[in-house]
């Protein structure tokens, strides 16, 4: 099992939370207690490095969406590997929380968000 190595770090506004290894049911509550404590408006989850995930990974990443949505926030995901893009793609949350192909192009389209008049 590869440890999960979480690295929070904020560009224009834009808080981005990097994970590396595998998110599973004994790394989750790390990722889970990461993500809860953000009050940012804008969060990327960049996915780059992240190895496996499995479905309590996919529930902390809906967690997380869902508060944001609920706080008038955004959370997307940046850059998820094949593997994880499966993943995604079977579960049908490709449909629901936005992915972008690269964590610069993730923060652009958040950054824009925050600068546009409401």
């Amino acid at each position: 099992m590869t440890p999960l190595d979480l690295r929070t770090w904020t560009r224009e506004g834009v808080t981005v939370v990097s994970v590396r290894g595998e998110i599973d049911i004994a790394s989750v509550p790390g990722l889970s207690a990461c993500l809860g404590a953000l009050t940012a408006p804008s969060v990327v989850l960049d996915l780059t490095e992240l190895r496996f995930c499995d479905s309590s990974g996919l529930g902390v990443m809906i967690r997380a969406w869902k508060d944001l949505n609920a706080r008038s926030g955004e959370f997307v995901l940046a850059a998820p590997q094949r593997q994880v893009a499966r993943l995604l793609s079977t579960t049908g949350l490709n449909t629901r929380i936005p992915i972008h192909p690269t964590v610069p192009d993730a923060i652009s389209s958040l950054a824009s968000e925050l600068i546009a008049p409401g």
